[in-house]
């Protein structure tokens, strides 16, 4: 459960603007993404989906831009044949992205992209439909997720530590 029982994650010395307070802060909120993340894979590998699902997104709550947790809550949705939330996860994370850092998301998830979005049969127009998840988020269809090796890979960056 996020935040143990305090119903949300807790800061370290909330109102402190210390330096050192400041640095563990973020330490300590990247370990939880981390946290999370590393769970949604998990749980993603054991085939719980939903509860994928779920971790991932504690963990983009936390960390809006973390690309892991992205991949991680997509593939789950993708998964549960839930295309319009994968969808709307990722144009969340490109509008974030963009925002941000005039950034666009990794090859990887431009891949994704494509997966979650189904053309319709008989107009020709880009949309997304639970039924059409059995052929479009086949288990074959969606790339293998990359794997942390202790070495920043293909411009991606994982959990350090």
């Amino acid at each position: 459960m996020a935040g143990g029982r305090f119903g949300r994650d807790p800061e370290l010395l909330p109102g402190w603007y210390e330096e050192w307070v400041l640095d563990e802060q973020d330490r300590l909120r990247a370990q939880r993404v981390r946290h999370y993340a590393g769970t949604a894979q998990y749980l993603l590998e054991a085939g719980e989906l939903h509860k994928a699902a779920d971790f991932a997104s504690r963990a983009l709550a936390v960390d809006p831009l973390d690309e892991w947790a992205l991949e991680v809550l997509v593939r789950a949705n993708l998964g549960c044949g839930a295309l319009c939330a994968a969808q709307r996860a990722l144009a969340t994370f490109r509008r974030q992205l963009h925002g941000e850092f005039g950034q666009l998301p990794s090859p990887l998830l431009e891949q994704l992209q494509r997966l979650a979005t189904v053309p319709a049969a008989s107009t020709g127009a880009r949309t997304t439909a639970r039924a059409s998840a059995s052929t479009t988020a086949s288990p074959a269809a969606v790339p293998a997720p990359l794997r942390w090796t202790g070495r920043v890979a293909a411009g991606r960056s994982g959990p350090e530590g």
